[in-house]
């Protein structure tokens, strides 16, 4: 029988989707087999991937908030992560040529 702690986990694994996609996005701009693609077709593409992490990321943040209300006892300790945690406030053309060469 499943408890809480499993549906914890099920939820902390899901959360990796964001992971799949950002590995997906890095692909796109390490791999030599895209090195031939223009500018604009590889920000119009960058955007698009970091958007669906982003919306994904806000998505398991809604998930595991609700999972803390209905486990009184987690209450306390999701609110404090999700408080320490900082907020994506800008938008993805906000990135800065230095930040896309981080992704390297």
């Amino acid at each position: 029988m499943k408890n809480r702690f499993d549906l914890e986990q099920e939820i902390m694994d899901c959360w990796k989707v964001t992971d799949d996609i950002n590995m997906v996005t890095r692909h796109f701009i390490d791999s030599p087999q895209w090195e031939g693609m223009s500018g604009e077709l590889a920000d119009a593409l960058m955007n698009k991937y970091f958007a669906i992490a982003q919306l994904y990321e806000l998505k398991f943040m809604n998930l595991f908030e609700t999972f803390g209300e209905c486990i009184p006892e987690l209450k306390d300790s999701i609110e404090k992560n999700v408080v320490d945690q900082p907020q994506a406030e800008r938008r993805l053309n906000d990135v800065t040529p230095s930040e896309w060469n981080s992704l390297r």
